[in-house]
């Protein structure tokens, strides 16, 4: 997609394919180039390439990005400029996302970050994380695990503190830290509803990162998209007893630490979803 307009409403898609601009190339995203109106629920994987405003899933961002994520590598030139692993350029407003691809500039380079390489014009980023390695050639500057250079507005937002350098913009965390839920202050987790009702966000602490409530498929054990047989037969192996969540390869469904009818009724509402 070139550019979602102002109208745009892009929701529940993905990209896979890897996007290559040339030496003045601008706005390249893995998903679009540039985003003026909505996305939500939305991933990109291929690695993107490019000169000025380049980022893992938009290039740049005037609209609005929420619940979403990109794991592309994004690679800049020398006298690259704004280049993100989620976003180039953001003068909108991205919430509820992460990014973990790497992210590299060359030569004399500025505005290089985890998830934004540069945040002004209004610019809003909320309840975000990154984890992809930032890098800069000679003289490259602005450069941050988070967001490389900021104007405006990041709340509640973090990075892997290996990842890229501090600059003030988010907060580093260890991967211990990113492991557990209450390191993401405000966040609306499930089976919690201090923060919301929503249910934005999953997590297996102790095990792994954040991922979004949506990635994951009630009953779906095995991860393999779709609640069959196979998890039927889990369920069967735990049945009454004492279990983990489906965060965590689990069977327990309700998050009542328990497997029992009220976790077989959900995993009915799934039957064969995804096949």
């Amino acid at each position: 997609m070139g550019v979602n307009e102002d109208s745009g409403t892009v929701n529940n898609c993905y990209s896979t394919g890897a996007v290559t601009g040339g030496n003045v190339s601008t706005i390249l995203g893995g998903l679009a180039g540039g985003n003026y109106g909505n996305i939500s629920n939305c991933y990109s994987t291929g690695a993107v390439t490019g000169t000025y405003y380049v980022g893992g899933l938009v290039g740049g961002n005037g609209g609005n990005i929420s619940n979403c994520y990109s794991t592309g590598n994004v690679n800049g030139g020398d006298n690259s400029v704004n280049l993100g692993g989620l976003a180039g350029g953001n003068g909108g407003n991205i919430s509820n996302c992460y990014s973990t691809g790497a992210v590299t500039g060359g030569n004399e380079s500025t505005g290089i970050g985890g998830l934004v390489g540069g945040n002004y014009y209004g610019g809003n980023i909320s309840n975000c994380y990154s984890t992809g390695y930032v890098t800069g050639g000679d003289n490259s500057i602005n450069l941050g695990g988070l967001v490389g250079f900021n104007e405006d507005s990041i709340n509640s937002s973090y990075f892997l503190v290996t990842s890229g350098q501090d600059n003030g913009y988010g907060e580093p965390l260890t991967d211990e830290q990113m492991k557990q839920q209450s390191s993401f202050a405000g966040w609306d987790f499930v089976w919690e509803t201090v923060n919301g009702p929503n249910d934005i966000w999953a997590i297996c602490g102790g095990i792994s990162y954040p991922k979004l409530n949506w990635q994951f498929m009630p009953g779906d054990s095995d991860n393999d998209k779709d609640a069959d047989f196979v998890d039927f037969a889990r369920m069967g192996l735990k049945w009454r007893q004492a279990d983990a969540n489906l965060y965590c390869n689990g069977m327990d469904l309700s998050g009542d630490g328990w497997v029992d009818w009220k976790d077989m009724a959900i995993m009915c509402d799934h039957w064969l979803e995804g096949t």
